[in-house]
C-alpha cells in the first residue's frame, strides 16, 4: 500500500494536476481559484517554493521567486 501525505489526498486539486502546469491566463486564473479554497494551500506553497513550473499554493513560478526573494531580505536583516 502507497502512503500519501495529506497534501496529496486533502488538496482541493486532486484528479486535476494537470491544470497547475498550464501557463495560458485562463488556466492560471482557474487554478488560483481552487487554491483559494483548498485546506493544504499552505503546506503546498511551501513546498512550491523549490518548485519552478506550475502553480503551487496558488502562487505562480513568478510569484514564488518573488516571495522566495523577498524572505530571503527579511532573513537577513533579523
Amino acid at each position: 500500500m502507497i502512503r500519501r501525505t495529506p497534501q496529496e489526498t486533502e488538496a482541493a486539486c486532486v484528479g486535476q494536476t494537470d491544470l497547475f502546469f498550464r501557463d495560458d491566463p485562463e488556466s492560471v486564473q482557474e487554478a488560483k481559484a481552487i487554491c483559494a479554497k483548498c485546506p493544504m494551500r499552505g503546506p503546498c506553497l511551501d513546498r512550491g517554493l523549490t518548485e519552478a513550473y506550475g502553480t503551487w499554493g496558488g502562487k505562480t513560478w513568478k510569484e514564488r521567486t518573488a516571495l522566495s526573494d523577498l524572505l530571503a531580505r527579511i532573513e537577513s536583516i533579523q
